[in-house]
């Protein structure tokens, strides 16, 4: 798009030579007569006289940044002359997309002001901590930026958490004050791994992180009853492992279900 916003520019400073092509075409011709005084070109435009027929004509030649009869008005490219191709776009934002647009007296005849949060010619590229991976600093989580507000919100993957002791922080981008949520910089821990469960009756040895199994049967061990575990009416929950018999040590590790 951005390319062809460029040629459109450049076929319009060429507008000029084509008017004199058009004359031409239609039976005109140019004569090597001076111009009229009474039809004076104004913004160094260029007078040329034409005949058509046994009739001769004052024609103007504007610069590319003015039109008219006698080239008395500045085209603004940033409001009009800039050949939007949707009719709910204006020229600002063909030109700048979300930037300020501003007028010039040489060629292109417009520059774009893309502010904090945008770059490109046309400002047509976003720019915010949630633009590029290296600059995300939700860590684990996906970053979000609410344009208006200039807020940075950060969704966490499962398994990670905001630090609940960390506030809002207030830094400094291109100029422009950001408010970055607290990043997704904790784990969520959820089981017992290492605790030591209540023994059933049989006398089978529960080590730290470990089970010894020995001799034949089923086994089994109770949990004490955490917050975190449903369904929970008596205190404990009896979780049961069906004929493990193989002598060796195993490690438990009970999770909640995340």
């Amino acid at each position: 798009m951005q390319r062809r916003r460029g040629a459109d520019l450049r076929e319009m400073v060429k507008t000029a030579a084509f008017i004199a092509a058009v004359l031409l075409a239609c039976g005109a011709k140019a004569i090597d007569t001076p111009c009229d005084g009474s039809h004076k070109c104004k913004n160094g435009a260029t007078c040329i006289k034409v005949e058509q027929g046994h009739t001769e004509q004052n024609v103007c030649i504007c610069k590319p940044q003015y039109t008219g009869w006698d080239c008395s008005v500045e085209i603004d490219y940033c409001k009009t002359h800039c050949r939007s191709y949707r009719k709910s776009v204006n020229c600002q934002q063909a030109l700048c997309n979300q930037g300020n647009c501003i007028s010039r007296t040489e060629y292109p005849f417009y520059s774009c002001d893309c502010g904090a949060f945008y770059t490109g010619a046309n400002c047509e590229v976003e720019y915010n901590p949630c633009s590029q991976p290296s600059t995300n600093p939700c860590d684990h989580g996906v970053c979000t930026f609410v344009r208006g507000t200039n807020q940075v919100m950060c969704q966490c993957s499962p398994g990670w958490a905001p630090n609940p002791n960390q506030q809002v922080m207030k830094l400094s981008w291109n100029g422009a004050d950001i408010f970055v949520a607290p990043p997704c910089s904790e784990p969520i821990r959820r089981g017992i791994a290492g605790a030591a469960p209540t023994l059933t009756p049989s006398k089978h040895v529960l080590r730290a992180k470990a089970l010894t199994f020995r001799g034949k049967g089923d086994v089994a061990f109770c949990i004490p009853a955490f917050p975190w575990i449903a369904a929970v009416e008596t205190g404990v929950r009896r979780l049961r492992f069906n004929r493990i018999q193989d002598g060796k040590q195993h490690a438990i590790v009970v999770y909640s279900g995340v």
